[in-house]
């Protein structure tokens, strides 16, 4: 069964369908949803399929869209002056895959959006998105939460990049992603973490030792 998306787009509905409720079961734990809402939550999402190294947004794009991860692992990353590229953030299943600051304030994103493996996302334009947020009160609740525990977690990361050693960096990355372990390329890891290649390889070395 198919029909059309927000964007008029045909999407399979019974696709959508589980997507919705995987989604569902992720936000009725951060918020208490009446049925209508869950519902109206349903209404406006539609499908996006990634093939693995498709970009769902580029550096100076504007992020015009709310997205979930539903199946797959996306890749947040920035590019420096010299070539060089410093990832943000690993996004796996039951997790966003949004430049917030560029969907927020609606201007050009810094980062880039990529798929690592083949993706299926949940999206939502942000004309709906805001509505939702307008209309149920319990979704304007745990976004403004989500929004303050990011901030919480930029700072703590931003203190654990200046304080802390190599070695401890991946130790806190092993205990807090386990499931990244063998998803994520060795060089990504280590640019999430601050470190060369070749640092995290002697680390992971002496890790496995101990």
């Amino acid at each position: 069964m198919e029909g059309l998306n927000a964007t008029g787009l045909m999407i399979n509905l019974n696709e959508l369908n589980f997507m919705a409720e995987a989604f569902i079961d992720y936000i009725t734990q951060q918020a208490a949803l009446t049925q209508h809402e869950i519902e109206l939550l349903k209404s406006v999402g539609f499908t996006r399929s990634l093939k693995k190294k498709q970009f769902f947004i580029k550096e100076g794009d504007t992020c015009r869209q709310a997205a979930f991860v539903i199946k797959g692992l996306v890749r947040i990353y920035r590019v420096a002056d010299d070539g060089s590229e410093h990832t943000l953030c690993f996004s796996p299943e039951r997790w966003w895959a949004t430049d917030w600051e560029s969907y927020v304030e609606q201007v050009p994103s810094g980062a880039n959006i990529v798929a690592l493996e083949d993706c299926e996302l949940l999206v939502w334009t942000k004309e709906d998105f805001d509505r939702l947020l307008r209309d149920i009160p319990a979704m304007n609740a745990f976004f403004q939460k989500f929004v303050s525990d990011r901030l919480k977690a930029s700072l703590a990361r931003i203190y654990m990049y200046i304080s802390q050693s190599s070695e401890q960096k991946y130790e806190y990355f092993v205990k807090t992603s386990p499931d990244l372990q063998g998803r994520v390329p060795l060089h990504m890891i280590a640019s999430y973490l601050g470190v060369t290649r070749e640092t995290l390889s002697r680390v992971r070395s002496n890790f496995a030792h101990r």
